[in-house]
């Protein structure tokens, strides 16, 4: 799971996010709150800004620009959709698994040398 380390004194939204979501426990949750008619809105709202931005932030001058913050919207509506198509991870570890409570620290691991 890559994600942006947290420091000491302020964790990382993403890293808890990935945290807190990792267990089989929060399915449920997750589940309930991307039912409810405000979230279902809220992400109909996401997916029309990302194929149609307003013309107040549109700026037809930059291409890149363009596709980026479409790609950002694009992204931010996978992960309310289903955050599974983006981190195929999530959901998977049980209560007894090591780092499944919210104060453990993330799992490291180490598959490659660093000199690779």
């Amino acid at each position: 799971m890559a994600s942006p380390a947290g420091g000491k004194l302020h964790t990382s939204g993403l890293a808890d996010f990935l945290e807190w979501f990792s267990r089989e426990s929060t399915l449920e949750e997750f589940v309930s709150w991307r039912s409810n008619p405000a979230t279902v809105r809220f992400l109909g709202a996401i997916r029309a800004l990302a194929s149609n931005i307003p013309p107040a932030y549109l700026n037809r001058d930059s291409v890149e620009l363009q596709y980026g913050v479409t790609s950002g919207l694009g992204l931010a509506a996978s992960l309310i959709d289903d955050p599974t198509s983006v981190y195929p991870e999530l959901f998977k570890k049980s209560a007894s698994t090591p780092g499944a409570d919210a104060d453990s620290e993330l799992e490291s691991v180490y598959t490659v040398e660093p000199d690779a």
